[in-house]
Protein backbone atom coordinates (compact mmCIF):
# COMPACT_ATOMS: atom_id res chain seq x y z
CA UNK A 1 0.00 0.00 0.00
CA UNK A 2 1.11 3.33 -1.16
CA UNK A 3 1.39 6.16 1.67
CA UNK A 4 -0.50 9.48 1.47
CA UNK A 5 1.33 12.04 -1.02
CA UNK A 6 3.88 14.17 1.35
CA UNK A 7 4.91 16.94 -0.98
CA UNK A 8 1.60 17.87 -2.00
CA UNK A 9 0.29 17.31 1.85
CA UNK A 10 2.93 19.67 2.95
CA UNK A 11 2.54 22.00 0.30
CA UNK A 12 -1.66 22.52 0.95
CA UNK A 13 -0.55 22.61 4.79
CA UNK A 14 1.82 24.96 4.36
CA UNK A 15 -0.55 27.17 2.02
CA UNK A 16 -3.59 27.41 4.55
CA UNK A 17 -1.16 27.96 7.51
CA UNK A 18 0.60 30.73 5.51
CA UNK A 19 4.11 29.49 6.76
CA UNK A 20 6.43 27.43 7.01
CA UNK A 21 6.92 25.94 10.25
CA UNK A 22 10.36 25.64 11.95
CA UNK A 23 9.04 23.17 14.45
CA UNK A 24 6.78 20.43 14.53
CA UNK A 25 5.42 19.38 17.95
CA UNK A 26 3.42 16.20 18.14
CA UNK A 27 0.92 16.61 21.21
CA UNK A 28 0.24 13.95 23.42
CA UNK A 29 -1.81 12.76 25.61
CA UNK A 30 -2.57 15.45 28.15
CA UNK A 31 -0.54 18.02 26.01
CA UNK A 32 -3.48 19.61 24.89
CA UNK A 33 -2.72 22.67 26.42
CA UNK A 34 0.10 23.47 24.16
CA UNK A 35 -2.51 24.61 21.39
CA UNK A 36 -3.87 27.54 23.74
CA UNK A 37 -0.39 29.51 23.07
CA UNK A 38 -0.68 29.29 19.32
CA UNK A 39 -1.32 33.16 18.03
CA UNK A 40 -3.05 33.00 14.50
CA UNK A 41 -3.90 28.92 14.36
CA UNK A 42 -5.13 27.49 11.37
CA UNK A 43 -6.64 24.23 11.55
CA UNK A 44 -6.68 21.76 9.23
CA UNK A 45 -7.92 18.21 9.49
CA UNK A 46 -6.18 14.99 8.82
CA UNK A 47 -9.31 14.26 6.42
CA UNK A 48 -8.84 17.24 4.73
CA UNK A 49 -5.46 16.09 2.92
CA UNK A 50 -5.15 13.23 0.20
CA UNK A 51 -4.84 9.96 1.56
CA UNK A 52 -4.76 10.76 5.07
CA UNK A 53 -7.56 8.99 6.87
CA UNK A 54 -9.86 10.30 9.81
CA UNK A 55 -8.28 9.94 13.33
CA UNK A 56 -10.10 7.46 14.93
CA UNK A 57 -9.08 7.14 18.56
CA UNK A 58 -11.20 8.92 21.20
CA UNK A 59 -9.61 11.55 22.48
CA UNK A 60 -6.81 12.45 19.36
CA UNK A 61 -8.40 15.55 17.24
CA UNK A 62 -6.89 14.31 14.02
CA UNK A 63 -5.68 17.50 12.73
CA UNK A 64 -2.96 19.75 12.57
CA UNK A 65 -2.56 23.76 13.59
CA UNK A 66 -0.35 25.96 12.23
CA UNK A 67 0.35 29.21 13.65
CA UNK A 68 3.32 30.66 15.63
CA UNK A 69 4.53 30.43 19.17
CA UNK A 70 6.11 33.74 20.33
CA UNK A 71 6.79 34.16 17.28
CA UNK A 72 7.99 30.77 16.22
CA UNK A 73 6.47 29.37 13.15
CA UNK A 74 4.97 25.97 14.64
CA UNK A 75 3.12 22.58 13.28
CA UNK A 76 0.95 20.99 15.98
CA UNK A 77 -0.40 17.91 15.20
CA UNK A 78 -3.24 16.70 17.57
CA UNK A 79 -3.93 12.85 16.97
CA UNK A 80 -1.82 9.96 15.55
CA UNK A 81 -2.23 6.87 13.88
CA UNK A 82 -1.27 3.98 15.31
CA UNK A 83 -0.63 -0.13 14.08
CA UNK A 84 -3.23 -1.45 16.57
CA UNK A 85 -5.65 0.57 14.77
CA UNK A 86 -4.75 -1.68 11.72
CA UNK A 87 -2.97 1.12 9.67
CA UNK A 88 0.25 0.43 7.68
CA UNK A 89 3.84 2.12 8.10
CA UNK A 90 2.78 4.85 5.88
CA UNK A 91 0.04 6.42 7.20
CA UNK A 92 1.57 5.80 11.01
CA UNK A 93 4.56 7.66 9.43
CA UNK A 94 2.68 10.03 7.15
CA UNK A 95 2.11 13.35 9.28
CA UNK A 96 6.11 13.10 11.02
CA UNK A 97 7.19 12.83 7.32
CA UNK A 98 4.46 15.85 6.04
CA UNK A 99 5.99 17.77 9.03
CA UNK A 100 9.48 17.39 7.71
Amino acid sequence: MRGPPIDECASILFERGGVRPEVHIVLGSGLGGVAERMEDAVAVPFGDLPGFPEASVSGHEGCFLIGRIEGTPVLLQSGRFHFYEGFGAEIVAAPVRVGR
